[in-house]
């Protein structure tokens, strides 16, 4: 073969690399591109609530000044209420908090 010959075969080899090469990299754009879409629905989906039940209601208790949970369970929280602490989700049953603040006696006699 002759020296012209072995430069064309390498270009074309080149040629063919980088063809695959680019064609990696936009494989690579397009599963970024579905992941980040895929994390938008996860996100999106764990602010639905639960079909059976819907949402966990919490309500405060002004007598021991914790919060019961509609799963059972009671919470402390130091300060505010769980929504103005960035609480979202019900640690114990994992739904959306949906928070109850009645009234105490004494205000409501106002």
């Amino acid at each position: 073969m002759s020296n012209t010959d072995y430069k064309r075969m390498f270009e074309r080899q080149v040629g063919i690399t980088t063809k695959r090469v680019d064609e990696l990299f936009e494989e690579r754009a397009k599963y970024e591109r579905l992941q980040c879409a895929l994390n938008a629905l996860k996100e999106a989906l764990r602010l639905v609530p639960y079909e059976n039940g819907g949402s966990c209601k919490w309500e405060y208790d002004w007598r021991n000044d914790t919060w019961d949970t509609g799963c059972g369970d009671s919470f402390i929280v130091i300060d505010a209420t769980p929504s103005q602490n960035g609480m979202r989700y019900c640690p114990y049953c994992g739904k959306v908090i949906n928070e109850i603040i009645e009234k105490r006696a004494e205000e409501c006699a106002k």
